[in-house]
């Protein structure tokens, strides 16, 4: 399903109205607002019975004599209940028909002074404090959410945007990502940001992706449509794995990575590690499953039960012979648990801040739902969302990247021009790599940073240095010492 908003600037010109009828079939767009249409009820009438006969509509020009805010949408396709409409907003409930997809949406076109837009403002805010459910507020809010969002003219001021930028945090509400232009408007000389798509963090939580497409406004308007495409998720069918920094944790993980390490493989040092470590995924992945399988839920449920032990023993009853394994336990869980989220957060300030589990949640999501790649223009200028096309795209364009293999020379010492290392010093570029240099560039490596493409992070190699250590050191030496490797 997609759904648009566009300020229109006046909709009387019958160009505008084939534009606006050309867009919703080529982009097969189901739901559009148009903001500022400059009508009245009289002179909609003709227009949707000439144009969009069979559309259902909605305005709120009852409520101001400017035309603000005109929904129309799709009879076939989709549901519409209208929750409530004001002269900024209409907040509407949408279920696609097909997909059985539903969220709310909130059309925002604000009015032009700071002082008339504060009650906007406090009406959302108690929106979205009654709103347990996906949420998405788009539209043209003539105000913006950093300096950035303006180019040339007068510089934005924190007064400008401080309104929004407590409007959005209060309600939890991030930009969704985005496509297409970077501002969306501009009159020639100054260039804005001014339409957006926000959603509350139950959308970061939904089934589907999502992405806002801005496109470019054309010879007859000065603002960007917005256009939010909503799609299924497109899932490969194997997960790849990912070392999770919890696990060493386990007591039973040295074990674990010993007895799996023990494999009798042979080959030369960078097979056999190659080899070790993919025959080690399988039993990490068991390790997972049954001992952190749904972390925070197992974590919640061995505090309840510390805690009800507790209350017992203080209450003046026996201690159990298991209360102490029952407290490793819980405290187990709740720093793997802790653990597991600030990988997943990528923040590093949550490292040292008291666990907030919404917080840490809002952030994972966001997180992943902004790195997925789930829309990419082709060099052929096409646009595709299948997760094949993008990543045989990707891989085409760095095989054209890296090139192919060409003659070369050696260069002539004797004319190249300025300091040269000293004999010492290449000497010691060439030396054969020690064991404390080896630890030490793995204990330089963050745990949280990516891992590599076999999903093994820097957590792994420095908890398993013990078993694992002959191998990986060997292949270091090797990979310095052969020239070819």
């Amino acid at each position: 399903m997609k759904v648009a908003s566009w300020n229109i600037r006046g909709f009387h010109k019958p160009l505008k109205h084939g534009r606006v009828q050309h867009l919703l079939q080529q982009k097969d767009i189901q739901v559009m607002a148009l903001m500022e249409t400059k009508l009245n009820e009289d002179s909609l009438s003709p227009i949707l019975q000439r144009r969009f006969s069979g559309m259902g509509h909605t305005h709120n020009f009852h409520l101001s004599n400017h035309g603000r805010i005109l929904l129309i949408w799709d009879l076939h396709k989709v549901d519409m209940d209208i929750v409530m409409t004001t002269n900024q907003y209409i907040h509407c409930h949408i279920r696609c028909r097909i997909s059985s997809r539903s969220f709310f949406v909130t059309f925002v076109y604000d009015l032009h002074s700071i002082v008339t837009r504060r009650s906007l403002w406090e009406a959302l805010v108690d929106l979205g404090d009654n709103i347990a459910n996906v949420w998405m507020v788009m539209g043209d809010f003539n105000l913006f959410l950093s300096i950035d969002e303006k180019k040339d003219g007068f510089p934005v001021t924190n007064h400008e945007m401080r309104d929004m930028q407590i409007f959005t945090q209060a309600c939890g509400l991030v930009d969704l990502r985005s496509i297409g232009c970077l501002f969306t408007w501009s009159n020639g000389n100054v260039s804005c940001k001014l339409d957006r798509a926000l959603v509350n963090s139950f959308w970061l939580m939904t089934d589907f992706d999502a992405y806002a497409e801005f496109t470019a406004p054309g010879c007859l308007l000065d603002h960007s449509c917005t256009i939010v495409h909503t799609l299924s998720k497109d899932r490969p069918l194997n997960r790849p794995f990912k070392f999770i920094n919890m696990w060493p944790l386990h007591e039973d993980f040295e074990k674990v990575v010993k007895d799996s390490w023990a494999a009798n493989i042979q080959g030369n040092a960078q097979y056999v590690l190659k080899a070790k470590m993919f025959h080690l995924k399988r039993c990490l992945r068991e390790l997972n499953k049954n001992n952190f399988g749904h972390i925070s839920e197992k974590a919640k449920r061995e505090k309840e039960e510390l805690e009800e032990v507790q209350r017992n023993i203080l209450d003046g009853g026996p201690t159990p012979m298991e209360y102490t394994h029952i407290r490793k336990k819980a405290n187990l869980l709740a720093k793997a648990e802790r653990q597991f989220y600030q990988q997943m957060a990528k923040n590093v300030y949550l490292k040292s801040a008291d666990k907030c589990t919404k917080s840490f949640h809002d952030v994972v999501k966001r997180n992943n739902k902004r790195n997925a790649i789930i829309t990419l223009k082709k060099r052929n200028r096409d646009q595709t969302t299948s997760i094949n096309e993008v990543a045989e795209e990707f891989v085409d364009y760095f095989h054209g990247l890296l090139g192919k293999k060409e003659a070369y020379t050696f260069l002539d010492s004797n004319e190249i021009a300025g300091r040269k290392l000293t004999l010492w010093q290449t000497e010691s570029l060439i030396k054969p790599i020690m064991l404390e240099e080896i630890k030490t560039a793995l204990h330089d490596i963050g745990s949280e940073k990516a891992p590599g493409p076999n999903g093994y992070g820097s957590k792994f190699f420095t908890s398993s240095l013990d078993i694992i250590g002959n191998d990986f050191i060997q292949l270091c030496r090797n990979f310095s010492n052969v020239a070819n490797y």
